[in-house]
């Protein structure tokens, strides 16, 4: 027997694996789990999922395993019900993506340069290291941290450097485009609350693909009476629920947030 749908369009949806979580008597169920393991023999973990920046809520279900040489292995990733930030939702990237944890490409041990190359040395030996190098740089400090890591771990990542207590933050886009676009971090950026009086500006991201979870926040603020504004290059998903949409050439991000500001300014 096979499931298919009749809709149309048909269900093509980056939300698509929510729909094992809500089905009432377990008849729908994921391919990347399916007697994989019994979730009584699993181990839960708290976690945050690092696919995007949204930083769902998540929980790692684990277990020892034979083939993988008796190591701890992550079996599936299910949603952790957060109301601010993702209630009991999880896009299919942060459900199915945590198979890279398993290459053997993968970093899993601290490297140093020594006479040139990179050696394996122990944690001690590389905080140590780290903790020297943070103090003898002082202010003359730079940090190069993945996008992917939690809001917790970046803000832990600023405080070496002398900047914990600034609101001032970098924002960048989350995929392959990158510019130094700047602005400011406010405590209660809850988009659940936003609504008539709210004005929402979204440039030079599709959210839909970058972060699922901010798109329907964003669609359902819209919904709630909120003003938006999609300024972007091609057409995204959330244009549909947009007031307004503005285009503009590849690489013209910053001139457009500026001329934004401008305009505002002047009224």
């Amino acid at each position: 027997m096979q499931i298919v749908s009749l809709s149309d369009p048909g269900f093509d949806s980056v939300f698509s694996g929510n729909t094992t979580d809500i089905c009432p008597v377990g008849a729908l169920t994921t391919a990347d789990f399916r007697f994989g393991a019994r979730p009584w023999e699993l181990n839960a973990s708290a976690s945050i999922c690092s696919q995007c920046p949204v930083g769902c809520n998540i929980t790692f279900n684990t277990r020892r395993e034979a083939k993988a040489d008796g190591r701890i292995v992550i079996k599936r990733v299910m949603p952790r019900q957060n109301e601010e930030v993702n209630e009991t939702w999880l896009c299919d990237k942060g459900r199915f993506a945590f198979h890279y944890v398993e290459s053997k490409d993968r970093l899993n041990k601290p490297l140093m340069r020594k006479s040139g190359k990179l050696a394996r040395v122990s944690w001690d030996a590389a905080t140590k290291f780290a903790g020297e190098a943070f103090t003898k740089a002082k202010k003359n400090l730079v940090v190069l941290a993945s996008g992917r890591l939690s809001n917790e771990d970046l803000f832990n990542l600023k405080s070496p450097g002398g900047s914990g207590r600034r609101q001032d933050c970098a924002v960048f886009q989350h995929g392959w485009r990158q510019f130094d676009l700047m602005g400011r971090c406010g405590a209660g950026n809850e988009h659940r609350r936003d609504g008539k009086g709210s004005t929402l500006v979204v440039v030079a991201s599709d959210l839909y693909e970058e972060a699922p979870i901010w798109y329907l926040r964003i669609k359902q603020a819209a919904r709630r009476g909120a003003t938006l504004i999609v300024a972007n290059p091609r057409e995204t998903k959330l244009d549909r629920y947009a007031n307004f949409v503005i285009r503009y050439s590849y690489g013209d991000e910053s001139k457009t947030v500026q001329e934004l500001t401008r305009k505002g300014q002047d009224r």
